[in-house]
């Protein structure tokens, strides 16, 4: 794994993605399949959970992408829901996670 060595961050599933914001190269965002997503400000040394602020539907946490303003480094949108739940659509947040819109 290079640099990289396995971290608990909680929740169980899986990392499906993680990847750094394209204008803040120290910012990283990834997500689970079960267990929601996150945010690292110091390149993936420490991660901080940023879906608490979502509705409190259990598909939400099952967070299966997600996308990055490629010039705001707190705005994205992810997609939420899984085979065992309800799909329950796109949500934005322009605030690093303290809010989440629905936009789909």
């Amino acid at each position: 794994y290079g640099p990289w060595f396995s971290s608990r961050i909680g929740g169980g599933g899986y990392l499906l993605d993680a990847r750094p914001h394209p204008a803040a190269p120290r910012v990283w965002y990834a997500h689970s399949d079960v267990a929601g997503v996150f945010r690292s400000d110091d390149a993936g040394a420490n991660w901080r959970m940023i879906h608490g602020a979502l509705p409190p539907m259990p598909g939400n946490y099952c967070v299966r992408s997600f996308d990055l303003a490629p010039d705001a480094v707190d705005e994205l949108v992810i997609a939420c829901g899984s085979q065992w739940y309800a799909p329950e659509g796109l949500y934005r947040t322009t605030d690093g996670g303290r809010t989440w819109t629905p936009v789909l």
